[in-house]
């Protein structure tokens, strides 16, 4: 029932900074005015009961821009689009220590296999922590990945774990994640 567009300024190496709230407008549309700088679109949404969406992509006159910093204010009338589905792609799986036993709040750190997508503020890095079984599910765009665990000790925050990608990719399992795909993963820290 609701739908915030945020042009978050995305610098190389930081994380989301200042954001520019696009203003409403009937029929699902919104107008971006002020978005100077490289900046990368985020949706903050709130969902009606029984209906489940995840913003996906992000449109520029029908090029994929999602996680492609753009200075808006070069661009006079482009349109946007904010797609959203109910089928995204899916990690899922379990976390599990030398011995097989579940590992409560291990972090799963995944990056793109693009280095330039190494940024806290691509949609291709995440960091979540595992439940008391060990059990972690989160949703992806489609892509190539390095996919890693660690102990819940690793990392202070989901910020700390992303400032590190650089670190922890050369040891990362690559994973291909497709459209619409449940990618089950069994994860092992020794």
């Amino acid at each position: 029932p609701h739908i915030v567009v945020y042009a978050f300024l995305a610098l190389d190496g930081a994380p989301l900074l200042k954001g520019t709230v696009a203003e409403g407008a009937p029929a699902g549309r919104f107008v971006l005015r002020n978005a100077f700088g490289p900046r990368v679109l985020r949706c903050g949404y709130a969902l009606a009961n029984g209906n489940l969406w995840w913003p996906t992509r992000v449109l520029l006159d029908g090029a994929d821009i999602t996680n492609v910093p753009t200075d808006f204010s070069t661009l006079e009338n482009g349109q946007l689009d904010v797609v959203f589905t109910q089928h995204p792609a899916r990690f899922a799986g379990t976390v599990t220590d030398g011995q097989g036993q579940p590992v409560m709040g291990a972090w799963i750190v995944v990056c793109a296999v693009d280095r330039t997508l190494w940024q806290e503020w691509a949609t291709t890095s995440h960091a979540v922590q595992a439940d008391a079984r060990g059990a972690f599910r989160f949703t992806s765009l489609p892509g190539r990945y390095l996919v890693r665990a660690f102990p819940s000790t690793a990392f202070s925050s989901k910020r700390s774990a992303l400032q590190q990608i650089e670190r922890f990719a050369s040891g990362a399992m690559p994973v291909e994640l497709g459209h619409r795909e449940l990618k089950t993963l069994n994860l092992a820290i020794h």
